[in-house]
Order: structure tokens, then C-alpha cells, then sequence
């Protein structure tokens, strides 16, 4: 456990130091242009934002592959195509309790100050990357290649593996409001690393829960009308959701048990 937390707060550094880096170029790029990093108002603009974040992802990133606290090395031999199809089952179930989740979940103001900064990179070609793809790479080595591996090596219980991981994978997001699909969407990744030990299929999971989201938020005009249905309305999608999860891993599970992780 000590050294799972470690590596959560080293992370937490990481991302602020990384974050500081990347701002004394934003603001020099700012000075020799005069234009794109900072509003008229002197705040950060959403090219700064995004360039800045790119930062807190990318020194992580560097930190956790070449100290080799995570193992990003891409399983050959294994079945990509049939489990990725299965465990997008189960992300989408994942979706669906957390909508019916989020209809009764009190939302804080730091909670939408966030949100809606995480809006505006969803606008911008480097926010698109840093969600998209930087995101899901990082935290899902840190927290599945790195926290949980370390657990589940020390002889840890399976599921406590799995809750830690998802525990603080929610506590990275530092807002209720995303902190709530990541605890969902966690528990459900930390099973797929715990019976597959691939981090990619991990990151695919992510990375198309993040996509979905980006798309949404460009797309739709009020992206939160999806969890506003009535109360029997919740719990049918509550149930559907639960599911699409069983149905997705237990699928999952008797593919792997019948070689699937094994056979291309």
C-alpha cells in the first residue's frame, strides 16, 4: 500500500511541476507573438490551458515509462479485436449507471468550474489530444500499469487491488462530478488489468470513454440531459447498465478462459 501511494502522489507532483514547466514557455511564446496564450483579459487562454496540460500529462509519462514503474510494452498474440468489441459492452454500462448516478449526485461549484474548463479544451486541437489520448495513456499507467500491478504483486486481495486503483483514479480528477465515473469506470478497468494484465486494453476502454465524451460535449447542447430522466426511467437504465457490465465481462471472461487472450 505504501508504495501504491507513492506512486499517487509522485503523480500528483509530477503533473504540478510538469504543469509549471510547460507555463513559463506559454508565456514566453505569449510575449514574442502577443496573441494565443493569454485573453484580453490576462487570464490563460484555452491554447495555454491546453498547452499546460499537455505538460502535467507528458512528465508523468516520461517519469513512470523510464523508471519502469509501468510496463507499456504491447502484448502480441492476443485476440485485440474480439475483447476490445466486449469490453466496449461493458464501458457502455459503465456509462449508463453513471448517468443514472449523476441525476441525484450534487453538483459543487468547483465541480462546474472544472467541468466547463474541461469543455473548453474539448474545443481546442491541443485540449482533443490531451483528453483523447495523453489522458488515458497516463493515468491508466499510473493507476492500472503502476498501483495496481504493485497490489496485486504484493499479494494484495484481487478486489482491494481493484477498489485502491479505482479509489484514487476518482481522487485524480479532484471533482465529484467526474470523480463518480471514474470510481464506476475504474472498478471496471481494474478488473479487465487484473484478469488480462494488458494495459492497452485498459487505455482503449479510456480512451473511447473520453473520445464519447468530447464528441457529446461538442455535439449536443446541454450533454447533462442525459441523466435528467425520471426516476423509472433511472432505473431501468440503471439496470441495463449493471447489465451491459456482467454481460460485457463475463463475455470477456469466457473469452479469455478459452484462449482468447492466446489466439489472434
Amino acid at each position: 500500500m505504501k508504495q501504491a501511494l507513492k506512486y499517487f502522489f509522485i503523480y500528483l507532483g509530477l503533473m504540478l511541476l510538469g504543469a509549471v514547466l510547460f507555463l513559463f514557455p506559454a508565456l514566453i511564446i505569449e510575449i514574442i507573438t502577443s496573441q494565443g496564450f493569454l485573453s484580453s483579459d490576462g487570464e490563460i487562454s484555452l491554447w495555454g490551458m491546453a498547452f499546460i496540460m499537455i505538460g502535467s500529462q507528458i512528465l508523468p509519462l516520461i517519469v513512470f515509462w523510464k523508471q519502469k514503474w509501468c510496463d507499456y510494452s504491447f502484448i502480441k498474440g492476443v485476440n485485440y479485436k474480439k475483447l476490445l468489441l466486449l469490453l466496449a459492452l461493458g464501458w457502455l454500462g459503465c456509462v449508463l449507471v453513471d448517468a443514472c448516478v449523476q441525476a441525484y449526485a450534487p453538483r459543487f461549484d468547483w465541480d462546474t468550474d472544472i467541468l466547463s474548463s474541461i469543455e473548453g479544451m474539448s474545443t481546442n486541437p491541443l485540449g482533443i489530444i490531451s483528453i483523447c489520448i495523453l489522458a488515458p495513456v497516463v493515468e491508466e499507467g499510473v493507476c492500472r500499469g503502476a498501483i495496481e500491478r504493485k497490489l496485486l504483486e504484493k499479494d494484495w486481495n484481487p478486489c482491494w487491488a481493484i477498489v485502491i486503483s479505482a479509489v484514487l483514479f476518482a481522487l485524480m480528477h479532484m471533482n465529484l462530478t467526474q470523480g463518480i465515473i471514474a470510481l464506476i469506470l475504474g472498478l471496471f478497468l481494474g478488473w479487465v488489468y487484473y484478469r488480462t494484465r494488458n494495459i492497452w486494453l485498459c487505455i482503449f476502454v479510456h480512451a473511447l470513454n473520453n473520445t464519447v465524451s468530447t464528441v457529446l460535449s461538442l455535439t449536443l447542447s446541454d450533454p447533462d440531459a442525459l441523466s435528467s430522466f425520471s426516476l423509472p426511467v433511472n432505473l431501468v437504465l440503471l439496470l441495463a447498465g449493471v447489465g451491459l457490465v456482467y454481460l460485457g465481462a463475463n463475455l470477456t471472461h469466457k473469452t479469455l478462459d478459452s484462449g482468447g487472450q492466446l489466439s489472434a
